[in-house]
């Protein structure tokens, strides 16, 4: 059995202090930030909102995309906001 761990590297805490906004996030009492191994999940009202993880030494942000369009756009997955193009399906 793999053992849950939380905590975030040096090098990750960085990239966060780099992205434009996370100070907002991180102040707001509405949210709850869980921290994992290496990634970072922000909820409000118990929903997911996006999740930060590593890729590679840059941050890989993704939201699911009934965050960003209606439900009938067709997609089913969740989608990288660092880059839209790379989505799950």
């Amino acid at each position: 059995m793999t053992q849950f761990k939380r905590g975030l590297s040096t090098t990750f805490i960085e990239r966060l202090k780099e992205l434009d906004g996370w100070d907002k996030i991180a102040a707001d009492k509405d949210v709850f930030i869980g921290i994992r191994d290496e990634y970072i999940n922000v909820y409000y009202r118990g929903n997911s909102l996006f999740k930060i993880s590593k890729n590679g030494n840059a941050l890989k942000i993704e939201t699911h995309y009934k965050y960003l369009s209606p439900p009938s756009a067709g997609n089913n997955g969740y989608i990288d906001i660092t880059n839209p193009d790379d989505t799950k399906k």
